[in-house]
């Protein structure tokens, strides 16, 4: 084996060993957590529809997580769109039946669609 293609082999398992420490070769992947936080900013701002976005992301690397369920209903709540409300609170509530958040978001989004209803 020649000095070239030895230099060659060292540098390729240098950039693997890299990858594999977390050197910045691979991209990270965001955690579930960070959308949701994302998710909570967008909703203080007011930016509802990025809102849902941020948390159907959560669910995307989490599919059991009420908190992001939560946030959708609560933008839903927020955008008068009742329904959707309804559906993504009702999923919180299965996944964790004790969260309390969830249930005061589904009572308002339920009020509030009865008293709008014709």
């Amino acid at each position: 084996m020649n000095k070239k293609t030895l230099s060659v082999i060292i540098f390729v398992l240098i950039l693997i060993v890299g990858a594999v420490w977390g050197w910045g070769f691979i991209p990270k992947k965001t955690s579930a957590e960070s959308y949701l936080n994302k998710s909570v900013v967008y909703h203080q701002q007011g930016r509802y529809q990025e809102c849902v976005a941020a948390a159907r992301q959560a669910i995307k690397v989490r599919p059991d997580y009420a908190e992001a369920y939560n946030n959708i209903g609560s933008a839903y709540n927020s955008m008068n769109e009742w329904d959707k409300a309804i559906v993504a609170l009702e999923k919180a509530l299965v996944i964790k039946p004790d969260f309390q958040l969830a249930k005061n978001n589904l009572t308002w989004a339920k009020s509030q669609k009865e008293k709008n209803s014709p």
